[in-house]
């Protein structure tokens, strides 16, 4: 335990201390609740200072104030007839969602335009390939291990969950929309800002 930080040392302990206490009791030891007090210490002293005690840490991966306005990247498929479609996030498989669009706001935007177009027609084999599983039968979960697998950090929702909320028409190209919105103007009913970014190269795909 010599790599271990001693916040996590001093929780183990307590924590095997109080289960041998507790093991014959019929009513909580004493020492079950110093273990409950050690925890909660543990978890309040990293929110508290700002400071990570491992394991227990102050998160500020994910912690941050709301910002007033929200901007982020949407791709979309767009069949024959122009219209557009959102597109599950399990069709990218293996590429995970999260990961390939901080990709497409980052690297992808520094591109050539033929590079670009490449990334885009990869892409669009992608949707298009998991709008015809969808279409043949039900999406399915293209891990090893389907609905077992550990979820992403993020979850997102299942929008081709059945046949029937699939496209019918194949995709043709894919758009990169950037949106914005205002939470609490959302709140009122405000629409969300789209502003088209990019557009693939259109290309044929049968059905």
């Amino acid at each position: 335990m010599s790599g271990l930080g001693l916040s996590f040392k001093i929780f183990v302990l307590a924590g095997l201390f109080a289960a041998w206490r507790q093991r014959r009791a019929s009513l909580p030891s004493p020492s079950l609740h110093v273990f409950l007090v050690v925890a909660l210490v543990a978890s309040l002293t990293p929110i508290l200072s700002q400071r990570d005690m491992w394991p227990f840490s102050a998160w500020p991966l994910v912690a941050g104030r709301a910002p007033s306005t929200v901007r982020h990247a949407r791709v979309v498929g767009v069949d024959g007839l122009g219209r557009e479609h959102e597109i599950d996030y399990r069709a990218w498989h293996p590429l995970a969602f999260d990961e390939l669009m901080a990709w497409i706001e980052g690297p992808f935007t520094r591109l050539p335009a033929p590079d670009r177009d490449v990334a885009f027609r990869y892409l669009l084999e992608k949707a298009e390939g998991g709008r015809r599983r969808g279409r043949a039968g039900g999406f399915v979960e293209p891990a090893l291990l389907g609905r077992l697998r550990a979820p992403f950090f993020i979850l997102h929702p299942r929008r081709w969950s059945v046949p029937e909320s699939l496209p019918e028409t194949p995709f043709v190209t894919l758009r990169l929309h950037h949106e914005s919105w205002s939470p609490e103007a959302r709140a009122r009913g405000a629409e969300v800002l789209r502003v088209l970014a990019f557009e693939g190269p259109a290309c044929s795909m049968t059905q």
